[in-house]
């Protein structure tokens, strides 16, 4: 059964990148990728941060954000386990954390672009139906549904390609801006007729009669 995404709640507004990049303290002249997760080595972060190196060196003016649980500078053994690639690709001073936060909603809109790293186990992933129903460009991996959520609403790479993901997220970034945001609407039309949580309901619903035939 697919996830349900709140479409009303997970929308695109005027002020949501400029809330952001307040409260992040970043310009707004800067680009600002994103990722959603926990640290876990499903999640290759090895990779992504590999892939972050060669974005800085290809888009001026680029940080990057990473949201979710044991993601932050307190964390010691996180800080030990990343410490020495991030400063083997001077990204650290580039690189934010938030810790998980019920107003996701408020976060994933102001991204100018949603990277996804997982090497394995992945199932249907909330953030991507997120972030698409928020018109946020997407690149992911190939792993679990990501692909066949996506499909041509995105780019989808080969997990553990950190070439490849450092290419789909600056193709999407140089993209031109009409064909990205027809794009970026097809992209929350499907969300919203397969995975909004009305048509998650509804499939319960009747998979729920079924079972009392």
């Amino acid at each position: 059964m697919p996830n349900g995404v709140d479409t009303e709640k997970f929308k695109s507004f005027n002020n949501d990148r400029k809330n952001l990049f307040t409260k992040l303290s970043i310009s707004e002249n800067y680009t600002l990728i994103g990722n959603v997760g926990r640290f876990d080595p499903m999640k290759d972060y090895m990779n992504l941060f590999r892939a972050f190196s060669l974005i800085k060196k290809r888009i001026k003016k680029v940080k990057f954000l990473l949201i979710g649980r044991d993601l932050n500078r307190k964390n010691g053994n996180l800080m030990k386990m990343i410490d020495v690639p991030l400063a083997k690709h001077n990204l650290f001073q580039e690189i934010s954390f938030l810790p998980p936060t019920e107003n996701i909603h408020k976060i994933i809109p102001g991204l100018d672009l949603l990277c996804t790293s997982s090497a394995f186990g992945e199932g249907c992933p909330n953030v991507l139906l997120e972030a698409m129903s928020s018109c946020v460009p997407c690149v992911v991996t190939d792993v679990g549904d990501s692909k066949e959520i996506l499909g041509d609403c995105g780019i989808v790479v080969r997990p553990k390609d950190y070439r490849a993901l450092a290419n789909g997220m600056e193709r999407l970034l140089k993209m031109n801006k009409e064909a990205l945001n027809k794009m970026l609407q097809k992209g929350r039309r499907r969300i919203i007729k397969d995975f909004s949580i009305e048509y998650a309901e509804d499939q319960y619903l009747r998979m729920y009669q079924e079972c009392m035939k």
